[in-house]
Formats: C-alpha cells, sequence, structure tokens
C-alpha cells in the first residue's frame, strides 16, 4: 500500500504540471515523469505489486506512452530548437543585472559580439530549422511563428548588442526607464536628529480623568528638512478611566514637522512655495535646488508637495475661515456636532 500511495502521488504530480515558457514545457515535463514512473513499475519484483491497481497500472502507463510518444518526441526536439535559439541571441548568459534590475549588456569576455555576427548566425540556424509540417506539427508551429516575427523585428531586436547598457528585452527596458523617469532615491541617514513627542494633554477632556502614556509609537518616521534628516516619533495617551468612551489621545505636536503620510518637513513645502511664487522656477528648478541642498526628492514629488502648500496657505485666508465658520454654525441635516 505505501508503494501504490507514492506512486498515485507521483501520477498527479506529473499530469498537474502547469508550464513555465518559453523553457520549461508542462506537458513535455509530465511526460518524462510518466515515462520514468512506468519504468520504475517494470523494474518492480511481481511480489511488491499486491493489488490490482499496480497490476494494471503498468499497462495503463505503457499504452500512454506509446500513444504519445511521436506529440513528445516532436515537442522535445522543438524544445532544443528553441533552446539553440536563445543561445544564438546570447542572451541571458550575455547579459549579466546590475543594480536597479536594469540589465548591462557588456560582457567583457565577449566583447568581439556584434549585431551582424548574431543576425548572421540566427539567419543561418533559421535556414537549418526545417521540419515537417505533417510529421513535426509543434516544431513546424514554432518554425512558422519564430520565422514570421524575425521577418517583421529581426532589424530592431539587435540594438543592444551595438549599444552599451541597452536591456536586451522590453521588461528590462521598461524598468530602466521607469527608474529613470521617477527616480526612486536612497534615502539612508545616519546620526540623525531624533524628536520623541508626547501628547501635551494630562486629564481627559471627557471625563476629567487622568491619561497614562501607551507603550506603542502611534506614529514614526524619517522626514527630510532643509537642514538634514530628523526622526520624529509621536507617543499617545489614553483615559485610564475603562467606562470612557473617547479612549485614545495623539500627539498632535508632529504635525509641526511634517503633514500626515508625508515625509518632507514642512520648511520643504515653504521653500517649494517660496521659489515657485516668488522667485518664479519651475518644478525642474526647484527639484535641483534641493537636490543641491541635499534633499533627495523627484520632479513628480516637488508638485505634490506644492499643490500641499498651496491648501495650507489657502486655510489661511479670510474667505477661507469665514466658510469654515459658516459650516460649523449651520451643520447639514443629518451632522453631528460634538
Amino acid at each position: 500500500m505505501a508503494i501504490e500511495s507514492q506512486i498515485r502521488a507521483a501520477i498527479r504530480d506529473c499530469v498537474n504540471r502547469t508550464s513555465r515558457k518559453p523553457f520549461r514545457w508542462g506537458g513535455l515535463s509530465g511526460y518524462q515523469q510518466l515515462e520514468t514512473i512506468g519504468q520504475i513499475l517494470r523494474s518492480l519484483p511481481c511480489r511488491e505489486i499486491d493489488t490490482d491497481y499496480l497490476s494494471l497500472l503498468s499497462v495503463w502507463i505503457d499504452q500512454a506512452l506509446s500513444n504519445n510518444l511521436s506529440v513528445a518526441l516532436d515537442l522535445e526536439q522543438a524544445n532544443l530548437w528553441l533552446r539553440r535559439i536563445a543561445d544564438c541571441l546570447h542572451y541571458p548568459k550575455y547579459s549579466h543585472p546590475i543594480k536597479d534590475n536594469v540589465t548591462n549588456t557588456i560582457d567583457t569576455t565577449n566583447l568581439s559580439l556584434t549585431s551582424l555576427k548574431v543576425r548572421c548566425e540566427m539567419e543561418e540556424l533559421l535556414q537549418q530549422f526545417v521540419p515537417d509540417p505533417k510529421q513535426n506539427p509543434a516544431q513546424f508551429a514554432l518554425k512558422k511563428k519564430l520565422q514570421r516575427l524575425w521577418d517583421k523585428y529581426g532589424t530592431n531586436l539587435l540594438h543592444c548588442y551595438d549599444i552599451p547598457g541597452l536591456p536586451p528585452d522590453n521588461l528590462k527596458m521598461e524598468a530602466m526607464f521607469s527608474n529613470l523617469r521617477r527616480h526612486h532615491p536612497e534615502r539612508k541617514f545616519s546620526n540623525i536628529k531624533r524628536i520623541i513627542l508626547e501628547c501635551s494633554l494630562i486629564e481627559c477632556v471627557h471625563c476629567g480623568a487622568e491619561l497614562a502614556l501607551r507603550r506603542p509609537r502611534h506614529m514614526r518616521k524619517t522626514i527630510q528638512t532643509m537642514d538634514g534628516g530628523v526622526f520624529v516619533a509621536g507617543k499617545s495617551k489614553e483615559c485610564t478611566n475603562s467606562s470612557c468612551t473617547h479612549f485614545g489621545y495623539y500627539a498632535t505636536s508632529v504635525l509641526k514637522y511634517s503633514l500626515p503620510y508625508s515625509t518632507y518637513g514642512l520648511d520643504v513645502l515653504a521653500f517649494i512655495g517660496w521659489q515657485h511664487e516668488h522667485e518664479h522656477q519651475q518644478l525642474v528648478e526647484i527639484q535641483r535646488s534641493l537636490k543641491r541642498r541635499g534633499v533627495e526628492i523627484n520632479e513628480s514629488n516637488v508638485g505634490k508637495l506644492y499643490r500641499q502648500f498651496l491648501a495650507l496657505l489657502g486655510g489661511t485666508l479670510a474667505h477661507t475661515q469665514e466658510k469654515l465658520d459658516s459650516k460649523v454654525a449651520s451643520p447639514a441635516p443629518g451632522t453631528k456636532i460634538q
């Protein structure tokens, strides 16, 4: 029974293999694994095949292998040709990943490789690959697809062998240009100033009970200011009265350093607003000025911080305060004022 359970598990594994193209084909791997199971069953002594299932299983497996032998051989040859084509392109052996997941196509061991040489090798290989459409349908479909792709895009696929640093495939090229466009900075600060702020309240505003410090910090982050990086953390308090409905109080003084969900100080917002409104600088110019001052930021974040600056500035205007006061004085129906 132990042998039977192992054989059953192996068969379930081989018939449910997933395919990972282009080099790992689930159907071909499953056939090869089923072929190995058949060899094991044929090699077992007769005394160990003690169930009807195992006695018939070897016959069923041999029949399945013989029925799919031609298809498996065709797929195996197609897989070998696909690997030969990949070797002809010298990818990924010719390229290796470097920083920021960008692929470097420069290989000091084979600097003589050029697009012309790869083109000649590929065309020669495609001329050798002449499968029979009736005897080898999988190889014929592979050759037809590859030949059409090569004729249509072949001239535009080999620039990576002549241009240093150009990735050899679309995914790595999109990743490279995405990193160049977004420019995610690496923010590493050492020996920075640490500011730990507590809630300034002493008693609960609802029941008057004493407030106690909570152990975890309700927020902590490292922000960039015009004077360097600063670590800011806020410690909240809780009401000691268990029957009080208002439980937690946060350290609102952390908002003096940066806005919520932002890692830039308010002085950076003020600098961006002043440079854009008073000095009439473009966002990219402000980004360069900030980088010269040691603030790591990209152009999109400069625009985001400028919009936050406008929102903060608008809140200080008299007519905005009048609107807010009127909303509080005459709330909408159903609004509960505490």
